[in-house]
Order: structure tokens, then sequence, then C-alpha cells
């Protein structure tokens, strides 16, 4: 007699199965989306892997599970890796110029703002996402730098259009030299969408903080 099929794995399968061809693709030192260069100048230290091969399972609910999983076609993980190990590793993740972007930068411990420009060099230090306007294929792509083991990251500028991604632990005792998932990119043809998808998948990746539509609402008063 045959086991009783599971129905979460057959689910899963599925939907990895209804999409086989990423959207993004790390080749020559340019990362490309939909066939159209984003990034270039990329360093050979750098690496992209599909959501779907580094997050294959989850603590997180399985409607959010599966929906990220659906949707791991449009996103992956920016990767890097030096020769020594240290409490604070920066690296390029290459080049971009002449494209607009919009971004959140924190200026202070707890204080967050706006930032727009059209190069790497115009990112500012300690940048928590980055949204990329692709008008060649009329969609837009988010660049966030997230946490991986015990190292937290953020973006930063580098010199001639590059931008930079630094990796630190805050302590001297912690101390790394590869990353397989520091940062994590999205595509979508919608600006809300594409905020909405994209923290869905880092919080089925990481499982350390919830979605507003997880979250209890409160009436006033309560």
């Amino acid at each position: 007699m045959a086991p009783p099929s599971d129905p979460v794995n057959s689910t899963f399968a599925l939907l990895q199965s209804s999409k086989t061809d990423n959207s993004f693709q790390l080749r020559d030192g340019k990362l490309s989306v939909r066939d159209f260069p984003l990034l270039t100048e990329i360093p050979t230290n750098v690496t992209f892997k599909p959501f779907s091969s580094v997050c294959q399972s989850s603590e997180a609910p399985l409607p959010l599970f599966q929906r990220a999983n659906s949707l791991s076609f449009k996103g992956g993980f920016l990767g890097f890796t030096q020769n020594t190990s240290a409490d604070r590793l920066t690296n390029s993740l290459g080049k971009f110029t002449g494209r607009d972007f919009v971004s959140i930068f924190r200026f202070k411990t707890w204080w967050s703002t706006q930032w727009v420009g059209k190069s790497g060099s115009d990112v500012q230090m300690e940048t928590q996402w980055v949204m990329l306007d692709v008008p060649e294929i009329k969609s837009y792509v988010v660049v966030i730098p997230i946490v991986e083991g015990k190292f937290r990251s953020a973006l930063h500028p580098g010199k001639d259009g590059h931008m930079l991604i630094c990796a630190e632990s805050g302590s001297t005792q912690v101390k790394a030299s590869s990353f397989d998932a520091i940062a994590y990119v999205h595509v979508s043809d919608n600006p809300y969408t594409l905020m909405k998808e994209a923290y869905t998948a880092v919080r089925v990746h990481l499982n350390t903080f919830k979605l507003i539509e997880e979250k209890n609402t409160t009436t006033p008063g309560e």
C-alpha cells in the first residue's frame, strides 16, 4: 500500500515546478533582470542564488511559505566570499549609473529617511533598501540588505557608480569570510506589490519578524 501523499510537500513541489526560470541571472560580471543588465562590473566573488535554493523550509505560517515559493522565480539572494575573516567586511555588489532609484537610509541610530539618486555612488551610508526603476521592462527591482548568522548588513556608496554592501557582527570576536544570503533582490511591475512580495520572502527566509497582516489590530480604548 502506497503511503499517503504529504499535502504540504505536494503543494511545495507544484509551486516549484510552476516556474523554472528565475527573473535574475548573474553571468560575466552582470546581474540581469529578464535579460536586461541591472548591475555591471560585479566582482567574481559575488554570488546569486534563487530563493527556492536557499529557503527550502521555514517555520513561517504555511500560507506565507506557499506565497513566497509561488513567487520565488521573481527573486533571489546575493552573497560574497573574501579571503580573510573579519568582523566587518565590505564588498561591491556591482555598478549602476543613469538609473533612478529611491531608498531609505539610517542617518541616526533610531531615525531613517528617504533618498533618491541615479547611481551606486549616490547611495547613502547605512541604506536599508534601494528600489531601482527598470523602464526597459516596465518594472522595479528592490535590493534589501539582510541578516545572515550573526552579521547585519547595509548598503553603502562606492566609487564610479559602484554600490557596496557592508556586513558586520559588532564584535571583534565574531568573524566570517563568506555569506550565501546577505542581500535579497526582487522584481515586480508594481512598486507596492514589489515591497509586499519582497518582504514576504525575507520574512519567510529569516523568520525573525512578522508582516503587518500577521499582527492583531486593536480598537481605540483597548
